[in-house]
């Protein structure tokens, strides 16, 4: 052994005889080998490496959201539900991912309900009124027979029950125009 690195061991031997290893966390009130000023640092320490992490740590689920709000819509068009502004609800479905299995559900009853002729489309839609952005499903119909207002309501029902509690809202409406042609 070079004399340097004999040097270092018994220096290093010298320190743990002298000072006591610590296993507890040093920002542990308990602990007694650390003192109030070290344990502040220690903590802001903490704080500002959490806070330089976090927003890494919130990229993978960002994406997770992205993904799942983008085969939402293409199982909305799958069903035959039509977006006519994909991306504005696929932002709005990133920004609100709890929706996403509920709006999925609405959607499926809602082709389950509908007659060859109809067809149903979802956007979102913004109040400038109370600055407030929610989705709409839209049902147009070539002939608006008595049923109309009955299927808007039922789907619209189904809505309010499985959305309830969720971080956005879907309104369930015809306007009475005819479908967009294709």
């Amino acid at each position: 052994m070079s004399r340097l690195a004999e040097a270092a061991s018994l220096t290093w031997s010298h320190l743990l005889e002298r000072e006591a290893y610590v296993l507890s966390d040093p920002r542990d009130p308990a602990n007694p080998a650390v003192d109030d000023q070290l344990r502040a640092v220690l903590a802001s320490r903490a704080r500002a490496l959490a806070g330089f992490f976090a927003p890494v740590a919130q990229v993978p689920q960002a994406v997770r959201h992205r993904l799942a709000a983008d085969a939402c819509l293409a199982s909305l068009g799958t069903m035959g539900v039509s977006t006519p502004d994909p991306h504005a609800v696929l932002d709005f479905l990133t920004r609100h991912p709890d929706l996403i299995e509920p709006v999925l559900a609405i959607g499926a009853e809602a082709m389950r309900q509908a007659r060859s002729w109809d067809t149903w489309s979802i956007a979102p839609y913004r109040d400038p009124e109370v600055d407030s952005e929610y989705l709409t499903l839209w049902l147009r119909r070539t002939d608006y027979t008595d049923d109309t207002l009955a299927i808007v309501e039922a789907i619209g029902d189904l809505a309010e029950a499985r959305l309830a509690g969720r971080s956005g809202w879907m309104l369930v409406s015809t306007d009475f125009r005819p479908p967009a042609r294709s």
